[in-house]
């Protein structure tokens, strides 16, 4: 649900050189709007949902509601949940999302927030990177949709074809390769 008597909710994350993470920062606060708190979050869309921790949520007094256990990548890192709803503030704008609220995780003491698929949904999560470093921008609602792969990509005449070792490699489109990968599987393979 977001509260339509805000403005846009917006976040941005930078980081410079070879970065191992990249934190966002963002404010978190309860529902009746009395008791907010800073953190750093991680994106992660293999999440279905948004993570608290059980630190934060009971330093924000989160009502929760009970819930199931969850498991970590690995299958092997239960943790008991709860549910809770929290208000995002950011860019102006705020957005109450359901989150688990997990006594541990992989996070430990770098992040308390995991930020997943039931608010990455909600809007537009873009990744940039460079030489100058990464950045991540997420906006509510959602603008556009962006799809690199929707037409293919046209090469200008100009780009010198690559080399590796002495040998010139061939720039292909990603449907150009698709059809050559789909002509190296052997026929016995194929869907």
């Amino acid at each position: 649900m977001t509260n339509d008597n805000h403005s846009c909710f917006a976040l941005t994350a930078h980081s410079s050189g070879e970065p191992s993470k990249l934190y966002t920062p963002i404010t978190l606060m309860n529902l009746k709007g009395v008791i907010a708190a800073e953190a750093h979050a991680m994106w992660d869309t293999g999440a279905e949902v948004c993570i608290i921790s059980k630190q934060l949520a009971d330093a924000l007094q989160l009502e929760t509601a009970p819930g199931p256990s969850a498991r970590g990548l690995t299958g092997s890192a239960d943790s008991l949940a709860c549910f809770a709803y929290v208000s995002f503030v950011a860019g102006g704008g705020i957005v109450t999302v359901k989150c688990a609220v997990v006594d541990s995780y992989v996070g430990g003491v770098d992040y308390s927030v995991i930020l997943g698929l039931n608010l990455i949904r909600r809007g537009t999560l873009a990744i940039t990177g460079g030489d100058s470093g990464i950045t991540l921008s997420f906006t509510m609602p959602a603008t556009d949709i962006i799809d690199f792969t929707a037409s293919p990509v046209a090469i200008p005449a100009s780009i010198v074809p690559l080399s590796h070792g002495g040998e010139r490699l061939k720039i292909y489109s990603g449907l150009d390769a698709v059809k050559i990968m789909n002509r190296a599987v052997p026929a016995d393979r194929k869907q």
